[in-house]
């Protein structure tokens, strides 16, 4: 059964804890038995803010001088509506309208649904202090009555690690690198590109870097401009043999 659905005429609040509180002459006393009523022993903010919730809804009741009945089911209406709207983190909307459903559950006498509390003016008289009082400061009791919890960052070692002892370099030797297998294959590849090639190879060679420079457009136009100039060198050569020849030929005759 949902709290809308439940009736409060002296349930929680009974008929002997509802004459205490209307026999109470001071507002010490007044303050004392809601206190005991509702188990506010503890002396926090939270706390009297919500003892003082329930001495204005009582002194409400007083001064329109509701019956004992009235001023049960009252009191137990929004003590439930204020519990179960911040403990289930209700919307102001949607706890206004459990309050509506409580309070019309006891203003028309038709059992088992309803029973005849409240007149048509106490529903109107008690809707508008409820959305006066309670509801127009919802968004203030829920902050007051929502739990802090203050966030503490503590930096530490996540991983603790020691590193190994390390010996003197001078205290080492040196090894043949012949002596580790591990290097074996390394030592074999570098004794193979050290040997000397042999005339085949040594051709193959060339050939490749022949190959290699022919397919380098850049190489090539450096390759045919020194042709070009051996070529040129060589026909200037020629024709100066040719004219020291001609010169020596004359001397003779």
């Amino acid at each position: 059964m949902g709290e809308e659905e439940r009736f409060f005429l002296y349930a929680p609040i009974t008929k002997p804890q509802v004459e205490q509180l209307a026999a109470a002459a001071t507002p010490e006393a007044l303050r004392s038995a809601l206190r005991t009523l509702f188990s506010l022993s503890v002396q926090d903010e939270p706390t009297e803010i919500l003892l003082d919730f329930h001495t204005r809804n009582l002194a409400f009741t007083r001064q329109h001088r509701f019956t004992l009945e009235k001023t049960s089911c009252f009191l137990g209406i929004m003590d439930s509506v204020f519990h179960v709207g911040l403990n289930q983190r209700l919307t102001q909307t949607a706890s206004y309208d459990m309050f509506r459903k409580c309070l019309l559950r006891h203003s028309a006498q038709r059992p088992p649904w309803s029973i005849a509390v409240f007149s048509s003016s106490d529903v109107q008289q008690l809707t508008q202090f409820a959305l006066a009082t309670f509801f127009r400061s919802y968004a203030l009791y829920e902050h007051a009555f929502t739990p802090h919890t203050d966030m503490l960052l503590i930096t530490g070692t996540r991983f603790e690690s020691s590193f190994p002892p390390v010996q003197q370099l001078s205290l080492g030797r040196g090894i043949d690198p012949a002596t580790v297998p591990e290097l074996a294959a390394y030592l074999a590849t570098a004794a193979e590109a050290e040997k000397p090639l042999n005339e085949d190879q040594a051709a193959q060679s060339m050939t490749e870097k022949e190959v290699s420079v022919e397919l380098d457009p850049f190489q090539q136009l450096v390759t045919q401009e020194l042709k070009s100039l051996e070529s040129a060198l060589d026909e200037k050569m020629k024709k100066r043999e040719e004219e020291l020849v001609a010169k020596l030929v004359g001397a003779k005759k």
